[in-house]
């Protein structure tokens, strides 16, 4: 099965920023403190950028990322938000070079991506956007952006991105092959340099986002804002990762952290990387401890004093009566003989759910075959497997696995594409 990118764009683009309600902490965010005069900041290929534009994107930043503005990071932040201004002039201005034709319909799609993000049952978009103080033309802006910049990319790379199928074929298999090696879920931003932020910077930008995240800023709206990479239209959301592929600098700390810890930023060559860990497969895919059974047992009971050398006697009694048995109806018939008054069967009962010792007893007993006599508080039990429903495989599908090979590609050429629009660009700092 075969997909171009056009059913990616879809899938990539209706997922771009699916913000919700916001609390009432972040929604205290002050307002864009706009100049009482409106004087040009920069000037991208004879485009302005105005300080007008500079405190609306701020403010919408802000406001849905949580990251609180203080005197050490508002300097780092305003230069980001102007970069992000500076970018987003540079994409339009290719686009309009490359395919003008493009620009119409991906203005339709902001403007639906804008009412699909912010419209609630009761509320229209432009009602939650003036509740959250923010400026229709920003958001709409930004989403347009977005849209054209992954049409753009979807033009200019269509052979790359045709491999793509070919690519999630390789990694199925890969995962069918690694399908008991422990694998992890994690979320990502990832931090590129840009022009106003090196990576020495990159770096106190990346600590100073992950202490916004544990106070309580939102990961997946940081990412949607910051990151370089293809998850990001996903809040930086990633599937499901054998562990051993991943760089040995993330193995080792993500081993180390509880399941919803956001980790300390990660510098490889250059770029930062903040993971979340979201989860962890320690034996994969088919993990025994999830298998469900259905037991039935036999109980005989014995009385609380008897003597060691009476138990002995009483499990080669119980032996003698079970060994012959190979149905759980014959369990079940000798229990009812026994009138132990504990029910026969044991359904829907987790293998990871039964104490160790006993787990390991049963885990290697055969469907029908009657353990060996045990001794328990009630008294001597003898158990039989009826049904042995092993985990199911949750295998990504093709379409997901597709959609995780052309991220992987999206971040990369978009990367590359926009660093060399960057050089080749008349940037003008006021």
């Amino acid at each position: 099965m075969r997909h171009n990118f056009t059913s990616y764009l879809g899938s990539h683009l209706t997922r771009l920023v699916k913000i919700s309600c916001l609390a009432v902490g972040l929604l205290s965010v002050s307002a864009p403190a706009y100049a009482q005069s409106i004087s040009v900041i920069a000037v991208v290929e004879g485009d302005p950028i105005t300080n007008f534009h500079l405190e609306n994107r701020l403010h919408y930043l802000l406001t849905t990322t949580g990251i609180k503005m203080t005197a050490e990071n508002e300097a780092q932040l305003r230069n980001d938000v102007l970069q992000m201004l500076i970018d987003d002039k540079i994409k339009l201005a290719e686009a309009e070079k490359v395919n003008p034709g493009l620009i119409p319909a991906a203005r339709a799609k902001a403007i639906e991506l804008v009412n699909d993000t912010y419209s609630s049952l009761d509320k229209s978009a432009n009602q939650r956007l003036k509740e959250l103080d923010l400026d229709r033309e920003t958001v709409e802006n930004k989403f347009l952006i977005d849209v054209i910049w992954a049409s753009l990319l979807k033009e200019k790379f269509q052979n790359q991105f045709e491999n793509a199928a070919k690519l999630a074929e390789q990694s199925l298999a890969r995962l069918e092959k690694d399908l008991s090696q422990p694998q992890v879920k994690i979320s990502e931003i990832v931090l590129a340099p840009t022009p106003s932020r090196p990576t020495a910077q990159n770096f106190d930008i990346a600590n100073q986002m992950v202490a916004a995240i544990r106070e309580g800023a939102d990961f997946s709206a940081i990412a949607r804002q910051y990151s370089a990479a293809g998850s990001a239209s996903n809040g930086g959301r990633l599937d499901w990762i054998v562990t051993s592929t991943l760089p040995e600098a993330f193995q080792s700390i993500l081993r180390q952290a509880p399941s919803g810890e956001v980790l300390d930023p990660v510098n490889i060559d250059g770029i930062i990387y903040i993971l979340r860990k979201e989860g962890v497969r320690a034996k994969g895919l088919i993990d025994p401890s999830q298998t469900k059974l259905t037991l039935a047992r036999a109980l005989m009971p014995l009385d609380a004093t008897i003597s060691n050398a009476d138990q002995l006697i009483a499990a080669g009694e119980m032996k003698k009566r079970t060994e012959q048995l190979t149905s759980c109806e014959a369990v079940e018939a000798l229990n009812t003989e026994f009138a132990s008054g504990q029910p026969s069967y044991l359904r829907d009962l987790e293998l990871g759910s039964i104490t160790p010792a006993l787990r390991d007893i049963i885990e290697k007993l055969a469907d029908n075959t009657p353990s060996e006599p045990l001794i328990f508080a009630e008294g001597m039990v003898v158990f039989m497997i009826c049904e042995r429903e092993m985990p199911k495989l949750d295998l990504p599908s093709f379409e997901e696995q597709e959609r995780t090979e052309l991220n992987k590609m999206f971040s990369t050429l978009s990367n590359r594409y926009l660093l060399r629009l960057r050089r080749s660009t008349n940037i003008e700092l006021r």
